[in-house]
């Protein structure tokens, strides 16, 4: 029989609850969310701690110096070569060569008294039979042992004297490097405590500079490859400046042009000075941009290592004759090629240096040790050291005349470009 009525809807189930239980019911239920209020309430303090704001690394200290150039802002900086330009050659060396140039018998002799040596030194070189004499030098090839014990104060006197002579390559350009410690110099390197044991003893001080002339004598001793690679990477590291020009609402665009392009360079210089954007404090240029085309290329680099057979000398000569240049002129590597273009390309001049002048550093006998270029103030842009981890870069000129023992008299000689007004 069919039902036509609606189907009922079916019946809940009901069960009686007094009010306690339901009260009962419904702290169990919430019970777990006030176990976890509870528990992530931070613990009542009388004083509560404030966290400390991090703290920023200090900046690194500014100089500046105003002039006809602007305001030049300069910042150390500390540079190192990359590893393919490190040599681990590692033969053992038993001995160091030292030629004392226009020496004769008698001042040789004067030189070695007038020093502290130990025992065993005085034994050695004092012994005339172990002396070569040459036409422009005495020779001495010094065993090991002799130069490892000679005291910082020895070293740095004897060495001193045959630094003024490129005739002794590690001592007319040794490592060298702005530090009052070895752990300046060698600090956030990987050098193991044995290597900078190897090393220390045989630093002597120059000004305020380290000096180290001896690695060929102990990197046989450096072990393993990895700790010759790392004492190379940081005795080769090279302090810089970074070096900009602020340009304010004040400046005088047109005059600061002018001075750092002489020549046709105007042109180029002018209208990216006027185009900085400009605020109340002013705006800052690196100076890199406003070097010649080929020094903007080498600045803060190390030279390229020489393909098989090749044979480049890029020393300071090399790099000031070039600064001008567009593209490298490796004839300047010919030093009978450099003086004639000191001669003919340049002239000397008396008073302050200008953007782009030659500063040399001439001896009495008319040797010249180095040459860099004059950009601004007291920053110059070198090369110091023919090697391919000698990169090029901007230095104070005090801290490059440290390189060179004060006691021995140097002209300093400023040559200008011919076609400079």
């Amino acid at each position: 029989m069919n039902d036509s009525r609606s189907p009922r809807p079916p019946r809940a189930i009901v069960v009686p609850v007094s009010w306690r239980a339901f009260g009962l019911i419904g702290l169990i239920w919430a019970m777990p969310w006030l176990v976890f209020f509870w528990g992530s309430r931070p613990p009542a303090d009388p004083s509560p701690v404030v966290p400390a704001e991090p703290k920023a690394a200090p900046p690194a200290p500014v100089d500046s110096q105003s002039g006809p150039w602007g305001t030049l802002e300069t910042t150390t900086v500390v540079i190192e070569p990359p590893d393919d330009l490190l040599s681990l050659d590692a033969s053992p060396v038993t001995h160091s060569v030292w030629r004392f140039v226009n020496h004769d018998r008698q001042q040789l002799s004067e030189l070695l008294a007038a020093v502290d040596l130990n025992p065993t030194a005085a034994a050695f070189l004092g012994d005339v039979s172990k002396w070569t004499f040459a036409p422009r030098w005495i020779e001495l090839r010094v065993p090991k042992n002799v130069v490892l014990e000679l005291s910082p104060e020895t070293r740095r006197s004897l060495y001193r004297v045959m630094a003024g002579y490129s005739e002794n390559t590690q001592h007319f350009a040794p490592f060298s490097f702005r530090a009052e410690t070895t752990a300046e110099w060698f600090g956030e390197s990987d050098l193991t405590p044995e290597t900078i044991a190897l090393v220390e003893p045989l630093l002597y001080r120059r000004g305020e500079s380290l000096l180290f002339s001896d690695l060929p004598l102990i990197l046989s001793d450096v072990r393993p490859a990895q700790q010759r690679l790392e004492l190379l990477r940081a005795l080769s590291r090279s302090s810089t400046q970074l070096v900009k020009l602020r340009i304010t609402p004040d400046s005088d665009i047109k005059a600061i042009a002018a001075y750092w392009s002489p020549g046709q360079r105007k042109r180029d210089i002018e209208p990216l000075l006027r185009s900085l954007p400009l605020t109340e404090a002013g705006v800052t240029i690196d100076v890199i941009h406003l070097l010649p085309r080929l020094a903007r290329r080498l600045l803060y680099t190390f030279p390229a290592p020489a393909k098989p057979g090749e044979s480049l000398f890029r020393d300071c000569h090399w790099t000031s004759l070039n600064f001008h240049k567009d593209e490298i002129d490796d004839s300047f590597a010919d030093l009978d090629l450099v003086r004639e273009a000191y001669q003919r390309d340049f002239r000397e001049v008396a008073g302050e240096p200008q953007f782009g002048d030659i500063i040399i550093f001439v001896r009495q006998d008319g040797t010249a040790l180095h040459a860099c270029i004059y950009v601004a103030g007291d920053i110059v842009f070198t090369k110091n050291g023919v090697g391919a981890s000698s990169p090029w870069i901007l230095m104070k000129m005090p801290h490059l005349q440290e390189r060179y023992p004060a006691d021995i008299p140097l002209e300093i000689m400023v040559r200008r470009p011919r076609t400079a007004p």
